[in-house]
């Protein structure tokens, strides 16, 4: 590139040696594309480009007569505004180089090697951002044909649901013929496509208002059924792909399930079930592998699994599948045998009906919700210790309801311990196996005053809180002392309802309890739980709140602390809404049986005198044993498997 210096002195030589001159003074100046040159006079050369703000600086002339036509003076013209203009680009591109060969170049040995460094990264930096910005966009494809699928999944499936309770609705004329009168129908029909509804509705409360009315008017039905002589046949549905909507409801009790046709589907690795309902079961080969019912597989004392997993093939194939003897027989590839009883195999089929019918025979999952106006379950203490029906009834209240009132023990120590053996055994605490709800001097737990006491569930400060709690009034205080319980599933449920933020926030932040001191020895116990717990469908499965033991150690981040004290506020404050407490008085001789993970249980302050001072006797269980322990009794009263 020509200096510019260069440049500047040519210009000037080849115009003085064509006659030109140059008057005026030398100043500061800028140009606007033309011979004209002016003077800024604030400095600022952008903004004042405008030739009427300017003063004129200097202007080119020539004196003598030019001999050159007009179109060649033209010519000369451009040429030199051209020239001017590469001048003025050459001085700025030296003062950009200038300036930047001024800063320090990290010892680069040229300012090209510089520039070739600096080129690459900003090459490498622009080809990465394209690169991302074209996995943004295959993702945000992606998210948009799954979000397109999930929608069709979900509107075929309403509509099979539709179309299924059409043809429901059809033939309920001639199930109608089968049964005794209206009851027995509509409990036929809530019943068999209740567990529908759960898979295609999303409100939790309504579904639950549904199981209340089909357990409500199957009660009756139920009855009426054991004594028809003939019972009514399945509806047929239709197929979703190899299973019905209908799979393989449970066998009737005493009933057997017949098998009208096996065969293995190798290209899915299932076994299929044809009953002789018309329903329709699957099986994965390697499920029913690994649940083989021969002596070698299963150790039959213990209906336990004594195949090593280690030897299970996961991928195992079928060889050979037949019905002998009304079972299902199975040949596999290498010639080990397995014989599977269809009831077994009902009972465990894998449609979301008799799943969802089989946890519930399991565990008892659904609830009776209920407020002030409960009307409290109540059975006879020595019924429950003598008879294995009574004690079946006040187990399945328990679970069902929450709480069940036992009347006629004897006013003195050690009831709670008796009840318990009528289970299994109690659970131990830091306070004892039994413990003394008493006035007592120095106490070490606030129960054990005669204040009142606020709503509360026990022991949170346990990871693992106990399950179940007995309370056995021996004696009772001259005034004052009335119980009072809550409904902690109801209550959590209705906050979801009202205020749903706060609902969240205490099902998701972790709270702090502890409780330390003497008592069956020294203890200092921490833990940290939520106010209420929930599972993986968001169901309430326990409440964890004792405003005593809650600790002032708050581990939250510093935006959440007001946001938790809002919520939970909410929450207490429906819990002590008249409406919702249930107020008894125990008298000496009752036993009050509670689920310590749902009720919140508190007390009335009392004032006792003379040799009359109020004392309970408490004791623990977890709902493991109990929930044995009702299995048990429930197969010997009724013959369950």
């Amino acid at each position: 590139m020509a200096s510019p210096l260069f440049l500047l002195i040519a210009c000037l030589v080849s115009l003085r040696l064509g006659g030109a001159f140059f008057s005026g003074p030398l100043h500061p100046e800028m140009s606007n594309g033309t011979f004209h040159h002016y003077f800024v006079p604030d400095g600022f050369y952008e903004d004042n480009d405008d030739p009427e703000k300017c003063q004129m600086l200097f202007k080119m002339t020539d004196n003598r007569k030019c001999t050159l036509d007009e179109d060649q003076d033209s010519v000369i013209r451009d040429d030199f505004i051209i020239i001017k203009r590469h001048i003025e680009d050459a001085a700025r591109v030296l003062e950009g180089i200038g300036k930047s060969i001024s800063f320090d170049l990290d010892g680069e040995d040229s300012y090209g090697k510089y520039l070739r460094r600096e080129t690459t990264q900003i090459s490498e930096a622009f080809s990465n951002s394209e690169k991302s910005l074209l996995e943004l966009e295959v993702k945000f494809k992606q998210s948009q044909e799954n979000e397109l699928k999930e929608e069709h999944k979900i509107s075929d499936d309403f509509l099979n649901m539709i179309v299924h309770t059409r043809d429901v609705l059809k033939e309920t004329l001639d199930i109608s013929l089968g049964l005794k009168d209206k009851h027995e129908l509509l409990s036929l029909i809530i019943r068999t496509h209740l567990t529908r509804a759960f898979t295609t509705s999303s409100n939790y409360s309504q579904i639950r208002m549904l199981s209340y009315l089909t357990r409500w008017v199957s009660r009756g039905a139920i009855q009426a059924l054991k004594g028809t002589s003939s019972r009514p046949q399945l509806v047929k549905t239709p197929h979703i792909g190899n299973q019905t909507l209908a799979a393989a409801p449970l066998p009737f009790a005493g009933g057997s399930s017949g098998v009208r046709q096996a065969r293995a589907l190798d290209q899915e690795r299932l076994l299929q079930i044809d009953w002789d309902d018309g329903s329709c079961s699957l099986y994965p080969f390697t499920w029913l592998r690994d649940n083989c019912q021969c002596p070698h597989c299963t150790l039959q004392s213990a209906q336990a699994r004594s195949l090593l997993f280690s030897n299970l093939d996961v991928h195992t194939g079928m060889d050979q599948v037949q019905l002998m003897d009304n079972k299902v027989s199975i040949t596999w590839p290498d010639h080990h045998s397995s014989e599977f009883d269809p009831d077994w195999l009902k009972k465990r089929c894998f449609s979301s009906e008799a799943r969802q019918a089989l946890q519930e025979e399991l565990f008892l999952n659904e609830r009776e919700y209920w407020d002030s106006s409960l009307q409290i379950p109540t059975g006879d203490f020595q019924e429950v210790l003598h008879d294995d029906k009574a004690a079946l009834a006040w187990l399945e209240a328990l679970r069902r309801t929450g709480i069940v009132y036992l009347r006629g023990a004897p006013a003195e120590q050690g009831q709670v311990a008796r009840l318990s053996q009528r289970i299994g055994y109690l659970r131990l605490t830091f306070y004892g196996h039994t413990w003394q709800v008493q006035d007592k001097p120095m106490a070490n737990n606030v129960a054990y005053t005669s204040g009142e006491l606020s709503l509360h569930t026990d022991y949170p400060a346990l990871h693992h809180p106990p399950g179940v709690q007995f309370l056995h009034c021996v004696r009772q205080a001259d005034q004052g002392g009335e119980s009072e319980v809550v409904d902690g599933f109801h209550m959590a449920e209705q906050l979801r309802r009202e205020i749903p933020e706060a609902f969240n926030i205490l099902s998701s932040l972790r709270v702090d309890f502890t409780d330390s001191g003497a008592d069956y020895c020294d203890f200092s116990v921490q833990s940290k739980n939520h106010i209420i717990d929930v599972d993986s469908e968001g169901r309430v499965t326990r409440i964890n709140y004792n405003n005593a033991t809650r600790d002032s150690v708050l581990d939250l981040p510093l935006h959440q602390v007001q946001p938790f004290y809002s919520s939970l506020k909410a929450f207490v404050e429906l819990l002590s809404r008249p409406e919702n407490v249930f107020t008894y008085r125990m008298e000496p001789g009752d036993l009050v049986t509670f689920d310590n993970w749902r009720l919140l249980h508190g007390r009335k302050s009392y004032q006792s005198r003379g040799q009359n001072l109020r004392h309970l006797e408490g004791a623990y269980l977890d709902w493991d044993e109990v929930m044995s322990r009702l299995r048990v009794l429930r197969k010997a009263v009724r013959g369950d498997n």
